[in-house]
């Protein structure tokens, strides 16, 4: 299955302490908020993901220089048709958008 994503930007800078990472496993698709930073951050996030529910989680992420960290999973299944929005604050303030469309 294709997915869709694409982001928008709201600071000048590409660099993204925060993303989405998508993995389909059979008739599921399993949506990440995965951070990584080349230095100490502080942030705030919140992901909401339609499909045949509405799932929102948020929280606040100290992300440790140069590692990788799962924040945030939830799993749809893919028959059903899904968005994921996903919203960022911190040095940079942008949103994330992904979707089976």
């Amino acid at each position: 299955m294709t997915f869709a994503a694409t982001t928008s930007l709201v600071s000048q800078s590409s660099e993204k302490p925060v993303r989405l990472q998508l993995n389909t496993e059979g008739e599921f698709v399993e949506i990440e908020v995965v951070g990584a930073s080349d230095k100490a951050t502080t942030l705030k996030y919140e992901l909401e993901v339609l499909g045949g529910s509405i799932t929102r989680t948020k929280g606040i992420a100290n992300l440790a220089a140069g590692k990788r960290t799962i924040l945030s999973k939830v799993r749809v299944r893919q028959k059903n048709g899904w968005s994921a929005t996903l919203s960022v604050q911190g040095d940079k303030i942008y949103k994330v958008f992904a979707s089976s469309d």
